[in-house]
């Protein structure tokens, strides 16, 4: 038994025990002791980066560890890390911080003419002004839309926060594919981020569109939509 067959209720277990200890916890609460007291495993995940797409560059499809500005280290392969029962139960116990309300914002932007994303670690940019009233982010969406692409194994999505933490929401040599068949297209297709926990909420926020099929065949539509949500407080 493992994968998310174990993990799940492994972690079930562990909420409900943190909610023995302290019942006035809420689900925001959980995930924030869960983030705080989760330990680093396979530390020498490094991530993949590949030498052979472009000539003479390094290309980052899975960054392993990175830390955040507000110093929380997260993974794509294991988030905030593996949960540690004892260290969350305690904190759980003892807590004090109880988060306020949840509160968010979106931004939505389209392009002027239609763009043809290069071959390249450059791609095509959004950037999102955001200044919201809260100044925690604790998790971010981004819906998106790609009007063609020859197929979205080739096309990789990347957000970055004002603080330069850089989250890789899908990456090149994905598997978006129906009955052996490679999609061309994302239509309101939603990602979500946990990777800036913590970090400041107000700044540029930039949204990167990569081919890395040496086709020059992806193009991003002015019908297009890009829609960026911070939830935080």
């Amino acid at each position: 038994m493992n994968g998310t067959s174990s993990a799940a209720p492994n972690l079930a277990g562990v909420v409900a025990l943190m909610l023995e200890a302290n019942s006035k916890l809420s689900y925001r609460d959980v995930k924030h002791i869960l983030a705080k007291t989760a330990k680093k495993v396979d530390s020498n995940n490094s991530g993949v980066t590949r030498t052979d797409i472009i000539t003479n560059t390094n290309v980052v499809l899975d960054q392993g560890w990175i830390k955040n500005a507000a110093g929380f280290w997260f993974s794509n392969w294991y988030g905030f890390g593996a949960v540690d029962a004892e260290a969350a139960v305690l904190m759980a116990k003892n807590y004090t911080e109880y988060l306020p309300d949840v509160q968010s914002v979106s931004a939505s932007l389209k392009y002027v003419s239609n763009q043809t994303l290069p071959f390249s670690t450059t791609g095509k940019t959004f950037t999102f002004k955001m200044s919201p009233t809260f100044t925690k982010v604790e998790q971010v969406t981004v819906k998106v839309n790609v009007g063609a692409s020859l197929a979205l194994t080739c096309n990789q999505i990347e957000l970055t926060s004002p603080a330069g933490t850089k989250s890789i929401l899908m990456n090149a040599g994905n598997g978006f594919h129906s009955g052996g068949y490679y999609q061309t297209s994302l239509v309101n297709v939603k990602f979500l981020s946990n990777a800036f926990y913590g970090e400041s909420s107000s700044g540029d926020w930039i949204l990167r569109f990569l081919d890395l099929c040496g086709s020059t065949y992806t193009t991003i539509y002015t019908t297009d939509t890009q829609t960026l949500q911070i939830y935080g407080r």
